[in-house]
């Protein structure tokens, strides 16, 4: 019959942190003593074992999952940081900087908040050298560069990337100004239409009539132009302003009720 280990009673104040821990991971104790662990104490053992003892690097850590951590008997170290291990990690390695989206697994939960989604763009753009504040510069920051980093859920819990970086810039550029639109919905070729005829042309209905292609082409609108207004700037400005424009072959496009 199997003899039970026998428990001994110590004064756990006289033994430091690495002595109670060595303790707990060779099983001489069943647990932690009750009200022993906080975040300074979980890491003062972690930072000794991973770095100290395992001697692991900033790839290895992010590398590691929960398995690893319940070899090690810190399986319990999680619930001081909302079960976490990605904050467990930030909070002792801070000079790693590091991140939830770095670590082998990150719950779909994560890329569903909206500061979560924006800290992850803004640090993706900072890796590829993409100032937030630069239309050139945005136009270079795909999905690719998204999936590149670490991102590919953030791509699945939104519609698009625009979705995704709008927030980040403050709005401060239009879809079409920065990317392709992947579909011309009716309600974003009337957004476009607007912004182009009334924000950056400031023209009068009348003078809407005169609108080239070119015009479009100049503010990044050609594409709307060919894929859902069927090439037509008299279809664009009718569906925008309800019909108010028409075109013969005298005088060319202008609005109806001049006669």
């Amino acid at each position: 019959m199997r003899k039970r280990r026998k428990y001994i009673k110590r004064d756990y104040t006289k033994l430091s942190t690495m002595d109670v821990y060595n303790l707990v991971r060779d099983r001489e104790l069943k647990k932690f003593p009750n009200n022993y662990l906080d975040k300074d104490t979980i890491k003062e053992i972690v930072r000794h074992v991973f770095l100290k003892e395992l001697k692991l690097t900033r790839k290895d850590i992010i590398s590691l999952d929960h398995k690893f951590f319940m070899e090690l008997n810190m399986g319990g170290f999680r619930k001081f940081f909302d079960m976490k291990e990605y904050k467990l990690l930030s909070y002792c390695f801070p000079e790693m900087d590091i991140r939830a989206w770095e670590l082998r697994k990150v719950e779909p939960q994560f890329w569903e908040d909206k500061e979560n989604q924006k800290e992850f763009i803004l640090w993706a753009m900072a890796k590829e050298g993409i100032d937030p504040y630069s239309k050139e510069d945005l136009r270079r920051f795909t999905a690719r560069s998204i999936i590149k980093h670490g991102g590919s859920r953030i791509l699945k819990a939104e519609d698009d990337i625009y979705t995704i970086i709008a927030p980040v810039i403050d709005y401060r550029f239009k879809e079409w100004e920065i990317m392709k639109v992947r579909a011309w919905k009716q309600e974003k070729i009337i957004a476009a239409v607007k912004w182009l005829v009334e924000e950056k042309m400031h023209y009068t209905m009348e003078q809407a009539c005169t609108l080239k292609v070119s015009d479009f082409k100049k503010y990044n609108l050609d594409g709307m132009l060919q894929k859902g207004c069927n090439h037509s700037i008299l279809y664009a400005l009718n569906l925008t302003y309800g019909d108010i424009f028409t075109r013969d072959s005298i005088r060319g496009m202008r609005l109806k009720n001049e006669g």
